[in-house]
């Protein structure tokens, strides 16, 4: 991850040094300078004269613009650490959301670029002259076709043709509640910092590291388990008492409930702005920009999942089943559940478990595996892993600017056998905070295009993540998080090896499938074990923290009996990589359920006639009926927050990229993961393209045929009758 001849980045990090004040005065010199533009255009243009160059060019440059400090002010509202400069980035993203609205509302510029689109459209070709009322034609290059193709289409599912002032007026007014709606839903998921006390007896199996990074309440020694993934995962896999995961698990259940009204008075509006657009419903009008061709499709396959997955699925909670009864038979004297739960497997047992199962069957010990995957040594063995499929290197930028202490740096560059040429900057901001969104996720920084001048604005991505961190202490991922990490990243370098003149956003059915692919890697024995090291031997500070680990546990990590790890025995272990990797699609078809089961959802209320559902009901009957386990009766929709985030009638992306994922694995890496001309080619036809052409295309020109889901099928039919983490 470094360069043997170091060269300086073409182009400065950008800067985070941004008041409040200064944020909400830049957004509306942003709004402002647009708002300009598009008058100065549509004064300037008629119908017969707009064309690509004259109209759509400036347009472009001037999101590209906006967007170096848009997507910098964005990310404030999850990651800054001043509670200001985040309501500071919601305001923001709330006053651009509005502006942009009315912006594709203009019926004047959308007359315009319809002109534009019909004249190249009339052409036959993208790069036929087209000649039209005197103007001679302009050739367009495909990305230019596709990029007008797609801003005709944003412009007339905006409401741009709606001609009555009346019913325009309604429809801003509707769009700019609905944003206002899901702001505060955001809001609520993303500075919740709630939780659920216990006293240490009720934590008992709990592992030690995780009980190290809970808040302690004085007044009676109670420790606070947040939602957080770095608290919830570990207590719902490893504590002893079924009455301590049943109350976490309901707590979970039961959070938010004024996002319930948030997100059924979200659904409302959406519904009436599609009718308002000529759309049947809210899916319908999303389903404009995907891969999919309908929403009928769309629930066909998801229908073909559920039918072909759920006899697969009703013997894997059978399996558990039984082993809960054998559990419960051995330990009958130490048991701490509720005798209406004892006779059923519970949505809190699940996690538990599946531990139980992956160390009796699979002889997986999940803790001693995190013990293997320090997050600092495991990320930069991640990025020696996609630098040498994909042909990058990264190299540190200690001095740039950043929104907080902890965030990391890397220059990303084209391998020297690739042109060695400068790519962007990847950002990785890893550890949880208070303010901080919770999840993890990739935001776009800085974008990526070309400049007038023919020369490279290049994009910054980040990696975002909420691990559970003490100071002085090793954080230790679970392998699940891992496989987040590997997911995440697969998103930003997706955006830092686009190579597209303008900045494009993908098709949600798209966006998953190359971050799904990766994370197939993870369970490759070669790749886990070039990941994994122990980690007492990184440094002194983690040995002695070891060795007091050790101590607690009665050992003396001086004798050989006694030490779990020796310094000459630091690599994770060839047979618990190859065990990891036999129990690759434990529990496939179940996992698979519960995304069709949030899939479902999505695209159910987004159906609904005029949006009128009764979310709660539908959340509680869908989960029993898909998944086949008992259901909460709480209301966890309120804490979904992909509806909140833009992924709203779009959840189904992560159950059909589950598909075409496993179907690239499986035709062109699997035989080989670390073929470098594969990893290449992948790079080439299906990464750098971005949405700079229909993606399908992309997937098309990569297999040399239409994705299928024979692939998917064929794996997860032959998976063992054992089960992962999907209930936590």
């Amino acid at each position: 991850m470094s360069r043997s001849l170091p060269k300086s980045p073409p182009q400065p990090p950008p800067s985070f040094a941004f008041s409040p004040s200064t944020l909400l005065a830049e957004t509306e010199a942003i709004i402002t300078a647009t708002t300009s533009l598009e008058d100065s255009l549509v004064a300037s243009l008629t119908p017969s004269t707009a064309t690509f160059d004259s109209l759509v060019r400036p347009l472009l440059r001037d999101d590209h613009a906006a967007s170096r400090k848009l997507c910098i002010f964005r990310i404030f509202s999850s990651v800054s650490p001043a509670k200001e400069l985040r309501d500071a980035g919601r305001t923001c993203e709330q006053r651009v959301a509005r502006a942009g609205a009315e912006s594709l509302m203009r019926s004047d510029v959308a007359a315009l670029v319809a002109a534009a689109y019909a004249k190249h459209c009339s052409s036959g070709s993208s790069s036929s002259d087209v000649g039209n009322g005197g103007v001679d034609g302009e050739k367009l290059s495909d990305e230019d076709a596709y990029t007008l193709f797609k801003l005709n289409r944003a412009y007339r599912n905006a409401g741009a043709g709606i001609q009555d002032q009346t019913l325009r007026d309604e429809y801003v007014a509707r769009v700019a509640e609905r944003n206002e709606v899901l702001v505060a839903a955001r809001k609520t998921i993303s500075e919740a910092d709630d939780g659920v006390f216990f006293s240490r007896e009720q934590l008992a199996g709990v592992p030690a590291t995780t009980l190290d990074s809970l808040k302690q309440r004085a007044e009676d020694g109670k420790l606070k388990v947040t939602f957080k993934r770095g608290h919830l995962f570990p207590v719902m896999k490893h504590a002893l008492s079924a009455r301590t995961r049943k109350t976490l698990h309901m707590a979970r259940e039961r959070r938010f409930p004024e996002n319930v009204e948030r997100l059924e008075h979200a659904v409302r509006l959406r519904d009436e702005i599609a009718r308002m657009l000529g759309f049947e419903n809210h899916a319908a009008l999303k389903m404009e920009d995907k891969m999919a061709p309908s929403v009928d499709s769309v629930m066909q396959r998801l229908d073909k999942l559920k039918t072909q997955l759920q006899p697969l699925a009703e013997r894997e909670i059978e399996a558990l089943h039984v082993l809960k009864k054998a559990y419960n038979s051995e330990h009958a004297d130490f048991l701490d559940e509720d005798a209406e739960d004892s006779g059923t497997l519970n949505p809190w047992d699940w996690s538990f478990f599946a531990r139980i199962q992956d160390l009796t069957k699979y002889a997986v010990d999940s803790l001693l595996v995190s013990e293997y995957f320090e997050v600092q040594h495991t990320l930069k063995g991640m990025l020696t892993i996609f630098e040498e499929l994909f042909g990058i290197e990264f190299v540190p930028v200690d001095d740039a600017p950043t929104w907080h202490e902890d965030v990391q740096v890397y220059a990303a560059w084209d391998a020297e056998d690739q042109g060695g040429h400068f790519l962007g900057y990847l950002y990785l901001d890893l550890y949880a905070r208070e303010g901080k969104y919770a999840g993890a996720h990739c935001s776009l920084i800085q974008p990526g295009f070309t400049k007038d001048d023919n020369s490279r604005h290049y994009p910054s991505s980040s990696l975002i993540c909420s691990f559970i961190h003490t100071p002085s202490k090793p954080t230790l991922l679970q392998h699940s998080e891992l496989k987040t990490m590997f997911h995440e990243l697969g998103h930003a370098i997706h955006k830092l090896v686009t190579s597209t003149s303008h900045s494009h956003g993908v098709a949600r059915d798209f966006v998953e499938i190359p971050s799904i692919l990766l994370e197939n890697w993870i369970w490759v024995p070669s790749v886990l074990r070039r990941l994994g090291r122990h980690y007492s031997s990184l440094n002194a500070e983690f040995r002695a923290h070891y060795e007091e680990q050790q101590r607690m546990k009665g050992n003396n990590p001086e004798n050989k009996e006694d030490a779990d790890v020796r310094k000459d025995d630091v690599l994770l272990p060839e047979k618990l990589a190859e065990d990891l990797a036999r129990s690759k699609h434990v529990g496939a078809a179940h996992a698979m359920l519960h995304q069709v089961f949030l899939a479902l959802f999505d695209l159910t209320i987004h159906s609904a006639a005029h949006g009128q559902v009764d979310t709660t009901t539908l959340w509680n009957k869908l989960k029993t009926d898909v998944v086949r386990m008992p259901a909460t009766q709480g209301f966890g929709q309120a804490s979904f927050a992909h509806p909140f985030r833009a992924y709203d009638a779009a959840y189904f992306t992560y159950a059909m990229s589950k598909v075409y994922a496993t179907d690239l694995w499986v035709s062109h890496f699997k035989a080989n993961p670390m073929d470098r001309n594969v990893g290449l080619r992948y790079r080439q036809y299906v990464l750098a393209p971005g949405g700079g052409q229909p993606e399908g295309t992309s997937l098309r020109n990569f297999l040399g045929r239409e994705p299928n889901d024979e692939a998917y099928f064929s794996e997860v039919s032959t998976a063992p009758l054992a089960v992962k983490d999907t209930h936590i």
